[in-house]
This record gives structure tokens, sequence and C-alpha cells, in this order.
């Protein structure tokens, strides 16, 4: 790539190898957003939402969603109190004058999230760790609000991890239109190409837009010298060598929350999750819907078999049709079930329910509603 930086050249490196460190998980992640979430996940730059899949129980679909609802009553609700605020000295924390300094920043910080979206995007991160395993909410500032937070749906960012196995990287890729572009980023700072295009209103294309936050080199050399950035993001168009970046920013804080549920050895995303563990389950309701669905039917209306003078006609079967045919020998041709379908309608149900209530129990539902 001519004309490439060398720092550009080392953001795409760690892009690249991001996202591969993903790979075997992809499948398995597609497999649980057609179970239980069909919207949710997006497994490649140029995905559209997909179309619902067919499920026959909704109760699959439904289990995750009291799951998410009682992980945020349980943890994060916002009608109650849910984090204190203290100091590491417990003399100085014991004081009166530093319990009130401290309860009165808890409420100002208590009223901010309630004014802002955290909660609504604390649902779909509860939500996404219990079906994927994995979660991401990133948090930025707000001009208007203080700061506005964004759940991430798997399949749309990577993660690394440092020494210590917590995440300290994050990357992202989706698509934007060059007025989106323009807005955010401002017009001067894209490809002259592109600058062209938007100046003659000619262009309707998307363009693939990556964002990578790492810690900051700068910082560590410095040893956290006041005034620099302990992790810095980057934003530039795939495709594009200049400029090198739309956007060179930082924080001082690692923007996003990555809860994950449960980390074996070195695995960077999460596993064991209610919708790993209770997967088998749920397919099995499916099927069971799907076996006594199509069984009523046949019960409805059943295969049958019927003359070989009825075949030259056209056969009525709705209330009341009349059909007109050729006799052809004596009697009247009968139309009979090609089989007698025998389903234990009882027995089906009560397995469904048994497995249900199996379901809701490795998603923790029968918990929340003590």
């Amino acid at each position: 790539m001519s004309g490439i930086t060398e720092r550009r050249k080392n953001a795409d490196l760690k892009f690249r190898q991001m996202m591969q460190d993903r790979r075997d998980y992809i499948d398995w992640w597609r497999q649980l957003s057609d179970m239980y979430a069909p919207n949710r996940g997006r497994f490649s730059v140029d995905e559209l939402p997909r179309k619902r899949a067919l499920r026959f129980n909704s109760r699959a679909r439904q289990i995750p969603d009291d799951f998410a609802a009682g992980m945020k009553s349980g943890l994060t609700s916002p009608s109650r109190p849910w984090f204190t605020l203290t100091l590491y000295d417990t003399g100085l924390a014991e004081l009166e004058s530093v319990k009130a300094w401290l309860t009165e920043i808890q409420d100002i910080m208590q009223g901010t999230m309630l004014r802002t979206n955290l909660y609504d995007q604390l649902f779909d991160v509860y939500k996404e760790e219990g079906i994927f395993g994995t979660a991401a909410l990133l948090i930025e500032e707000d001009d208007d609000d203080i700061f506005r937070a964004q759940a991430l749906t798997i399949g749309s960012y990577a993660i690394g991890v440092d020494k210590r196995g917590r995440v300290n990287k994050f990357c992202r890729q989706f698509k934007r239109t060059l007025t989106q572009l323009a807005n955010e980023f401002g017009e001067s700072s894209l490809p002259e190409e592109l600058r062209h295009r938007l100046k003659e209103n000619r262009d309707n294309s998307s363009y693939e837009l990556r964002n990578l936050i790492q810690p900051s080199d700068e910082y560590r050399q410095n040893d956290g010298v006041t005034g620099k950035f302990k992790f810095i993001s980057y934003w530039w168009l795939a495709g594009y060598n200049e400029p090198e970046f739309l956007r060179v920013g930082g924080y001082h804080e690692f923007p996003v929350m990555c809860p994950r549920w449960r980390i074996i050895n070195d695995d960077l995303y999460g596993r064991e999750q209610p919708g790993d563990t209770g997967f088998d389950d749920a397919k099995t309701l499916q099927d069971l819907e799907l076996d006594e669905r199509s069984a009523i039917k046949k019960g409805v209306r059943p295969p049958v078999a019927m003359p070989e003078s009825l075949t030259q006609g056209i056969l009525r079967d709705e209330p009341g049709g009349v059909t007109v045919y050729n006799p052809m020998g004596d009697g009247v041709p009968a139309i009979t079930p090609l089989y007698q379908v025998q389903f234990d309608h009882k027995s089906v149900a009560a397995k469904r329910l048994e497995i249900t209530e199996h379901l809701e129990e490795i998603f923790y539902v029968n918990m929340f509603k003590m």
C-alpha cells in the first residue's frame, strides 16, 4: 500500500488481528442468534438486519428478555440506589463531612444516569451477555446529557485483552454514507475524491468506517503524564490511505464496558452462558412445537386416497363444495385418509412445559420471579 504511514499500518494490522481472533466464535453466535434473537448479531460489515427466523414456539425468544429484565432490576434498578460511594481510607470515610460529600456525589450520579439512556442500553447488554456470553457498552461524553451509552450487538465488534485478561482493546466496523461522514468528521477530513463526490451530490454509496481503541504508547512512554490520553482512538476509511485518519482522539479511561459470562483459559469471549447451556432445550422446544402443529394439520386436513375417477375434474373439498364427476362403477367414490394420525397431545404438552421450565431455570428466570 503506497503512501501508507507506519501508524496507519499498525492500526490496520491490529484491526485485522482482532477480527481474526474471533473467527472461531462466529458460527456459534449465528446459531444462538437464530434460536433466541434473530434481529441481533451483525457478522459482516455489509450484513443487513435479517428477516425473522422461523420459530414455532416464541417462549425461547421471550425467556432472554425475562433474564435481561431480572438482571437489570436486580443489579442496576433505576428505581432504587444500587451503588454506594466510599473511600479506601476507612478512617476518613467515617468522618461526617466526608459521608455527606459522598452522599451528595452519589445523588448527582444517580440523577444523571436517570436522565441519560443508560438504563435502556443496559437491558440490551444483559440480553446479549445472556445469549452470546459477551456484550459491549460504549459510553462517551455528551454535551447535552453529560454522557451517552450505546449497546453494540455481537459480531459488530472485536475485543483484545491485557496480560491480566482485562479487556483493553476494542475495534468495530460499519458503513456510513458520505453525508453521514461529513457530518461526523467534517468535509475537510474526507479524502479529496469523496469531497468532490459530496459537492456534486451524486454518490449514494456507503463506505466502510473503522474504529480502533487501544492503550496509548505515548502515555506509557511518558509514564502517564497529565494531559496525555491513556487510550487512543483511531478512525479511518477502509481502502483509503489518505488522509491517514479521519480523526485521532483519546480517553482517560477505557470507554467500553465488556462483560463476559465465563472465561475459560485464554478465551477472549465468554462461554457457558445461559444461551449456550440451554440451546439443546430451546431446539427441542421448537421441534416439539413443529411436530404438534404438523399433527394437528394432518388431523384436520389429512393426506387422502381417492379413486382415479375424481382426478378428471375439479375436486372441491371446502364446506358446501360440490364436485362433479363421471361415475365409472357402482356407488359413490370414497375419499379416505391415507392413514390415521395418532398423536399424544397431552404427553407432548407436559414435555413442552417441562422443557420450558428447565430453560427458565437455566436463564435464572425462576429466581428473578421469587
